[in-house]
C-alpha cells in the first residue's frame, strides 16, 4: 500500500529532476551561444564605431584645410 505511493512518488520527483537537469543544460548550451553573439556583436559596433570616428576625424580636417585655403585666397 504505502511503499507502492511511496515509491511512485520518488519516481516521479527522479524523473522531475532529470528533467529539469536536461533544461540546465539546454539553457546554459544557450546561455553560451548567446555570450558569443554578444561577443561578436561587441566587436562589430565597436569597429563600426572606430570607423565613425576615422571619418569625423578626416571631415574634421578636410574642413579645416579648406578653411586654410580660403583665408590665403583671401589675403591675396
Amino acid at each position: 500500500g504505502d511503499t507502492g505511493c511511496t515509491l511512485g512518488r520518488l519516481r516521479n520527483r527522479i524523473d522531475f529532476i532529470n528533467q529539469l537537469d536536461t533544461i540546465l543544460i539546454q539553457l546554459n548550451q544557450q546561455l553560451s551561444q548567446l555570450a558569443k553573439f554578444r561577443t561578436q556583436c561587441e566587436k562589430k559596433f565597436l569597429q563600426a564605431k572606430a570607423e565613425k570616428d576615422a571619418v569625423i576625424r578626416l571631415i574634421e580636417r578636410v574642413k579645416l584645410q579648406k578653411n586654410a585655403q580660403l583665408a590665403r585666397l583671401e589675403q591675396k
